[in-house]
């Protein structure tokens, strides 16, 4: 474990750093005793009260401050409502009130108070406003991307229309279904390689939250053992009489795993081994075989020794499955079927031990037709498990309706089967989205992040699989796939813990509302109807906006529910 980072790097919601919280003691108790010399600091924030509306006055307060400031200068800012960047300069000077312009619509407002005296002064900022919305035209306060499948855009704005509807959604806030965790890929031994070869940034339009036409992934799938991407067969303990440790493969894949979360600190990962070691399986060998019996206790202790040093090396584990796809076995690559009632043992025995380190236990990891599968666990160990894990190679999502505890997409995949970008877009919004998340879906994890242009490097397994980025081993250049846009289109419309809201459609528009934790509104959706649709979004109290969808564009729409 010695490359592993240390815990602080990873953690999902970082502290303050504790030299910090000394150094401003320190300034603090400089300032009281020393004369001169004492520059004017921020402690706490400025803040800015009002209603973000057009023609409303803001009024800024400049927050608490060290060094005792003489004077204050406000600028207030007007910024891009997405990201918070590209912001224009409105106002500057020694007034502490603002009154939100027309220009503002639609776009986020900061102030910055800087602080001054004769020893030099400070620039504090205060956290951006909501979106700016103007009663007149309530549609501006909502934001639009759409991606075609001819690549006319690709995350490109969708601008309000003004022609009649052709078609409408009704959303619902006041109803509530399941919250959502977020949207990612697999970090395979494949995939950490070319994500290393493509260079940072890559992996920022991966998972940088702010990236203008980046992904914004927030999970990442961790195999723990060998899979059919990987170029080496490996596990965590090849050799019984040593102890469990992280082999190169499982470093390298926490090292960049570690780079995602400092782009993204909110980033979580799932966890799941593809096979036992040898040792432990009938077969004798990682490719194909079942867990032998009687080596339940050993692969009980594996599982929980994983958990154990991944959260100690600072990996934000989330959770973890028993075995990825129990009831598959394969002679090209690491696979490992185990019995209903061996994964209920298994389930008793390690899920205590998961939980003490915050690590959830998810049943199944297997497909869509396997729900008989998944009764048997949840009946056979009852509190055991804290989600579902399901694929989507065989079956229906509707297999995931009714259950008791959240299911979670932790596998699919595109390849060349259909090399159609429309009809990728068709069969995957209906299916992995729409479908799904109205089946009680709180999450969707695709497989290989990153593959290379003859869709590999791949020992065995599937030799035709798409990820959701192509990277060219030989140059560092990088196209995303219609994954990418899927994805980052979904990650749009829900962050992690938003809330699947109650919605209305029209025939030939398939769509899916998040209510966000940020108070906004957010619609993932595809023109699944062959025509172009000028689509009107509404709720119980009035028109929210409306925009045209060319055919076969996924699109989002995200912005702020009108008050009653």
């Amino acid at each position: 474990m010695g490359g592993f980072a240390s815990r602080e790097s990873l953690r999902a919601r970082p502290r303050r750093p504790r030299w910090r919280r000394w150094g401003a003691l320190a300034l603090t108790a400089g300032c009281l005793l020393a004369a001169v010399g004492c520059v004017p600091a921020s402690v706490v924030a400025p803040d800015i009260v009002g209603l973000p509306e057009v023609g409303q006055t803001l009024t800024a307060s400049p927050g608490r401050w060290d060094g005792t400031p003489t004077s204050f200068t406000f600028t207030w800012r007007s910024c891009r409502a997405a990201t918070g960047d590209r912001c224009v300069t409105r106002q500057q000077g020694a007034a502490s009130t603002y009154v939100v312009a027309w220009a503002d619509r639609g776009r986020r407002l900061r102030v910055t108070v800087t602080g001054a005296n004769q020893d030099g002064s400070q620039n504090a900022d205060s956290a951006l406003t909501g979106i700016v919305r103007d009663d007149a035209d309530p549609s501006i306060a909502w934001q639009g991307w759409a991606t075609s499948p001819d690549h006319a855009r690709e995350l490109g704005e969708l601008a309000v229309a003004a022609e009649p509807s052709t078609a409408e959604l009704t959303v619902d806030p006041a109803q509530r279904h399941q919250s959502w965790l977020g949207v990612g890929g697999a970090l395979t031994d494949s995939s950490v390689s070319l994500l290393d070869r493509a260079g940072p940034g890559l992996l920022r339009a991966l998972f940088a939250p702010d990236e203008a036409g980046g992904a914004r992934l927030g999970l990442v799938r961790l195999p723990l053992s060998a899979t059919d991407f990987s170029t080496r067969a490996w596990t965590w303990q090849d050799d019984p009489t040593a102890p469990v440790a992280a082999p190169p493969e499982a470093e390298r894949a926490v090292a960049m795993l570690q780079r995602a979360a400092a782009l993204r600190p909110d980033l979580q990962a799932v966890g799941a081994s593809w096979s036992a070691p040898a040792w432990m399986k009938d077969s004798g060998r990682l490719n194909g075989g079942a867990l032998a019996p009687g080596r339940e206790g050993a692969y009980a202790d594996l599982l929980a020794a994983q958990a154990k040093l991944l959260r100690h090396a600072g990996v934000p584990l989330r959770a973890m499955s028993l075995g990825n796809e129990p009831g598959h076995s394969a002679s090209d690559y690491p696979t490992m079927t185990m019995s209903d009632q061996q994964m209920i043992d298994l389930a008793g025995a390690v899920h205590d031990r998961l939980a003490a380190k915050g690590v959830e236990l998810w049943a199944l990891d297997h497909n869509w037709s396997d729900r008989t599968r998944a009764d048997a666990l949840l009946a056979g160990a009852p509190g055991a498990f804290d989600a579902v894990a399901f694929h989507c190679y065989a079956g229906q999502p509707a297999s995931m309706g009714g259950l008791a505890l959240p299911a979670v997409m932790t596998e699919c995949t595109g390849g060349d089967w259909d090399p159609s970008w429309a009809s990728t877009f068709r069969w995957q919004a209906r299916n992995l989205v729409v479908d799904a998340t109205a089946n009680g879906s709180a999450g969707l994890l695709l497989w290989n992040l990153a593959l290379d242009p003859t869709r590999g490097p791949h020992t065995g397994g599937c030799g035709n699989c798409r990820g959701i980025v192509t990277v060219d081993p030989a140059t560092g250049g990088w196209t995303p796939e219609p994954e990418y846009f899927l994805l980052a289109q979904l990650s749009r419309a829900a962050d992690p813990g938003a809330v699947r809201t109650g919605l209305v459609g029209s025939p030939g528009i398939v769509a899916v509302a998040f209510a966000n934790p940020d108070g906004t509104i957010g619609i993932f959706g595809h023109n699944d109807s062959g025509r172009r649709q000028v689509v009107d979004v509404s709720f119980a109290t009035g028109h929210a906006t409306r925009v045209a969808v060319q055919p076969g564009e996924l699109f989002t729409l995200r912005g702020s529910p009108l008050e009653g």
